[in-house]
């Protein structure tokens, strides 16, 4: 237990000090609606954690983070950044998570992977929608876009930064849920929400091509994504 304890602290005092490190070189447009980090629940895509981490960090926001051993970095990293964390997700411990969450609720902004821990990559659970039905807080569904970056082999390929980057993030439409939500609303919810992500992450795409001179599809995502947009449709202007 001391050794795993000892990890995660130099691991996560590791990862920190890199997301600093890029996040410095990287130069960051932030499109759509404003964030006021507060009273808000913030979905994004868990494999886009890292490009948002440097730019938003020390606002307070909380962050759902799992309870596995990948979970204790990734919430020892978030919290060197200035982020809180609550320990659950929509699987496992989820319930206990939001009571946690409510217990210490103050205003500040919640940061949701609805398709976290482990996947189906890009499906949203009902994890996010519990919290944004109990609380009556928007949800704001949160697209990015990097010039270069680098994406792992894990579930839900995770994109780094490159140093020296250039990076859009687009809150897209904000969504209010009913309170007491049945089945079937979950269920309709849940793609309306998984549609927002998409509109936010192709409005972030055809930012980033204006910004860069390159075409969407020039961009580094995965061309077998039907999440990352290729189309030739304007987003709405921001």
């Amino acid at each position: 237990m001391k050794l795993r304890h000892h990890h995660a602290w130099w691991v996560s005092a590791l990862a920190a000090g890199l997301v600093r490190a890029i996040g410095w070189t990287c130069r960051v447009r932030v499109r759509g609606q404003v964030p006021t980090y507060r009273e808000q629940v913030f979905s994004m895509w868990h494999g886009d954690m890292l490009l948002t981490a440097h730019r938003h960090r020390n606002r307070g926001a909380v962050v759902l983070v799992s309870n596995n051993r990948d979970g204790e970095i990734i919430a020892r990293t978030v919290e060197r950044l200035g982020y809180r964390t609550v320990r659950g997700s929509s699987t496992r411990g989820g319930v206990a998570a939001l009571r946690r969450f409510l217990a210490l609720q103050d205003g500040n902004g919640w940061v949701v992977t609805p398709d976290g821990p482990r996947g189906p990559r890009h499906s949203v659970k009902d994890g996010v929608l519990h919290l944004a039905s109990l609380t009556g807080w928007p949800v704001l569904p949160v697209g990015v876009a990097v010039s270069r970056a680098w994406t792992t082999g894990s579930w839900d390929r995770m994109q780094i930064p490159k140093p020296f980057s250039r990076m859009v993030h687009h809150f897209g439409e904000q969504m209010t849920l009913p309170p007491d939500l049945t089945a079937e609303q979950r269920r309709g919810l849940a793609e309306e929400l998984k549609e927002h992500m998409a509109t936010a992450q192709a409005a972030a795409e055809h930012a980033l091509a204006d910004w860069t001179g390159k075409a969407p599809s020039q961009l580094p995502t995965d061309p077998a994504d039907p999440q990352r947009s290729t189309s030739s449709k304007e987003p709405e202007a921001s």
